[in-house]
């Protein structure tokens, strides 16, 4: 397996030795170099080969996304922070995973086999399928089609789920799980035991609370997790 070659940019060292530390013990892993502030990095990364950066946002006189929008060509992203308010951000930037600190070194080891997916995929010449589907349902009589990339989220309804789009809500006898089986997984996750929502209508999370335009829809405490590194892998 081919060797990652990873770079630290984050401004306060006891963060930077647990990093180091995770990184000398995960295996195909190698720390290529440790910048403590946006400007050494910039310096740097153009000429050290990075694979893989384990990026801080919260930086010194520039904050990692409006960093990571400046390089030309860069390398795959793992967010490494404490502020949980900027995953879609993440999302929105295509980040590897996004990382909440304190983390363990179980969960880097999960962004990190996330991060060799990708290179592994590039290599060969894949690419993760983003073409939408339709979705066939059977709701007041008849079969409707109804274009998967229209669906803002599906809620549980006792025996029923609601399906609602921007201008419609389908009413039909599913489970959230058999029904997340069929659509696509890049586009779609579970927040809650009662929630599915297209990450795509995601305008802002706050706290606890998912914004789909005017819709607030709760994330669930054991889905928060799995989410935000979901909408990190974008």
């Amino acid at each position: 397996m081919k060797t990652i070659r990873s770079a630290i940019l984050e401004d306060q060292r006891p963060a930077q030795k647990i990093l180091q530390t995770y990184i000398r013990e995960a295996d195909h892993l190698e720390l290529a170099g440790t910048y403590g502030s946006a400007s050494e990095a910039a310096i740097a990364l153009p000429s050290a080969s990075i694979d893989l950066l384990f990026l801080d946002l919260h930086l010194p006189k520039m904050d990692g996304f409006t960093f990571l929008a400046t390089l030309h060509q860069p390398p795959l992203v793992i967010v490494t922070t404490a502020d949980e308010q900027q995953a879609i951000d993440g999302y929105n930037h295509n980040v590897v995973d996004y990382l909440l600190k304190p983390f363990a070194f179980e969960r880097f080891l999960q962004g990190v086999e996330k991060a060799r997916a990708r290179l592994s995929a590039s290599s060969a010449g894949l690419a993760v399928a983003t073409d939408p589907q339709d979705l066939f349902v059977k709701s007041g009589g008849e079969i409707r089609r109804v274009p998967v990339e229209q669906i803002q989220y599906i809620r549980s309804d006792g025996d029923y789920v609601v399906l609602v789009t921007g201008e419609q809500k389908y009413y039909f006898a599913r489970t959230l799980q058999s029904l997340l089986a069929e659509l696509p997984q890049h586009l779609f996750a579970r927040v809650h035991r009662s929630y599915i929502v297209n990450l795509r209508c995601i305008s802002r999370i706050v706290g606890t609370d998912i914004y789909l335009g005017e819709t607030t829809v709760p994330i669930g405490r054991s889905y928060r997790d799995q989410f935000l590194s979901r909408i990190s892998a974008g």
